[in-house]
């Protein structure tokens, strides 16, 4: 297990909100909606890869199941504090536009990597 990547006194934010999304906590509850924009946007999701098709996230055949993993892993690595993963989410909720990754960094003299990902859809918005 990773030590904590915050302090105990510090405050992780819990959401950003602009004029046109909402960055917050990713959770199970977004499994669905997670999904849909993750396998809707495969195709460019792959493109961000290093590893080839076969190999490359999302799998072609990745179900809702090892999705809902997936988010699992997160939301507990956000409330042990030794990661951060944020779905972005339009105002209403409806859509999942995409999600953005804060980890430990693995790379001396650097605290953090951060990654992110769009919906291919609201790419050119």
């Amino acid at each position: 297990m990773l030590n904590k990547f915050v302090p105990d006194n510090f405050i992780v934010p819990e959401k950003l909100e602009t004029e046109i999304f909402r960055l917050r906590m990713l959770t199970t509850d977004d499994v669905e909606k997670d999904y849909e924009a993750v396998m809707s946007s495969r195709e460019h999701l792959i493109t961000l890869s290093d590893e080839d098709d076969e190999y490359a996230w999302p799998r072609k055949d990745m179900t809702i199941e090892e999705n809902l993993e997936d988010l699992q892993r997160h939301q507990s690595e956000f409330l042990d504090r030794t990661a951060f993963t944020y779905t972005v989410m339009s105002l209403d909720e409806k859509i999942c536009l995409g999600c953005v990754y804060i980890n430990q960094s693995k790379q001396k003299n650097f605290d953090a990597e951060v990654y992110l990902w769009a919906r291919e859809s609201e790419i050119e918005k």
